[in-house]
């Protein structure tokens, strides 16, 4: 076990994910540490982050956090900050996925902002999401956008056309907490109040309490070589 007493910038974390070398960068109430076995660094207020929501890392090891004050881009040594003013659609960042081409997706309350490392390109439900309030972002292999959302569903964006799918086409629950992309583009989806769909792009299976589930609320997801899912 780990604590502030150790050296964990806080005891109250959000999320965590793991670099190149195997450190892993945790996000928490007020900063991000990053422990790579023996060592801790913390990167707090004075940083310019706090609240950390998510984190992900690209193929060029920058590490991206999702605060409640916007995105900050981290290079090991500087720390870039973008708010509503560069472009982002909202400051207070849920979710980000990476793209295999770099391109960034980010999910706020407020809609979904794309950062090609230039432009910044937002969409709403005006464009076809089931709801703004997105919270968790995965793409598949063929470079599909799975964006989830609290009480719509969970929406598909393929690059041009935009597709919703909800409890009406058999999905478990209309409230989505995590999302997880197998080996085979299955999308493994947990709910915050009814269990776990699995779609594998045409019919989905459905896993509650009676199926094995310890609860009916699923917060997150992972998928351990491929194959298993936690």
């Amino acid at each position: 076990n780990y604590t502030t007493e150790n050296g964990l910038v806080d005891n109250l974390i959000y999320s965590l994910e793991s670099d190149k070398n195997g450190a892993i960068w945790i996000g928490t109430n007020t900063g991000a540490s990053m422990f790579d076995g023996t060592t801790w660094i913390n990167y707090g207020i004075k940083d310019g982050i706090n609240y950390v929501n998510s984190i992900a890392i690209d193929t060029d090891d920058n590490k991206w956090f999702g605060t409640t004050s916007g995105v900050v881009k981290f290079d090991g040594k500087i720390m870039q900050h973008y708010t509503m003013t560069d472009g982002l659609i909202h400051n207070s960042v849920l979710a980000i996925a990476i793209e295999k081409n770099g391109t960034k997706w980010f999910g706020t309350p407020k809609g979904v902002s794309c950062f090609d490392g230039t432009k910044w390109t937002n969409y709403t439900t005006k464009d076809g999401l089931a709801a703004d309030y997105v919270g968790t972002i995965k793409i598949d292999s063929k470079g599909n956008k799975w964006f989830g959302t609290l009480g719509k569903g969970l929406t598909k964006f393929d690059g041009s056309t935009w597709k919703t799918y909800t409890m009406s086409n058999g999905m478990i629950s209309d409230y989505i907490w995590a999302l997880a992309i197998d080996k085979q583009d299955n999308i493994w989806i947990g709910s915050s109040n009814n269990g776990l769909s699995k779609f594998d792009g045409s019919k989905f299976e459905n896993y509650t309490t009676k199926n094995g589930l310890i609860s009916p609320y699923v917060h997150d997801l992972l998928i351990q070589n491929n194959s298993i899912i936690w």
